[in-house]
């Protein structure tokens, strides 16, 4: 049944890299096709509102586990100028974490 439903609009995809062409096309590929299949799983199995819980609690424990990181890095007050000019904190928290490989490190490492 779902096979036959209206397909989304294909989005556009940019990738410039030095690898070859064929390994990252097929990578592309690889990675779009798994998600469109769980996004199928997912829909058939009416498993929408559980997938959202479940994401928002990663979400909320790896903002919980960046707050803490960029406080002990001293890092807080380059997230509050960002709060400063309007951003949500929760924003500019991935942005300084993806910036600075020890606060990844150290975000990703079980405590």
């Amino acid at each position: 049944k779902i096979a036959l439903e209206r397909q989304r609009p294909l989005p556009a995809f940019h990738l410039l890299t030095t690898e070859a062409p064929g390994l990252v096309e097929s990578f592309i590929q690889v990675v779009l096709e798994e998600e469109m299949a769980l996004r199928n799983v997912i829909q058939a199995h009416s498993l929408e509102d559980e997938v959202r819980t479940v994401l928002k609690t990663y979400n909320d424990r790896i903002t919980k586990v960046g707050e803490r990181v960029i406080r002990e890095y001293g890092y807080d007050a380059i997230v509050s100028q960002y709060v400063g000019q309007g951003m949500p904190r929760t924003s500019p928290l991935g942005g300084v974490v993806s910036d600075n490989l020890p606060l990844q490190k150290d975000v990703c490492t079980p405590a």
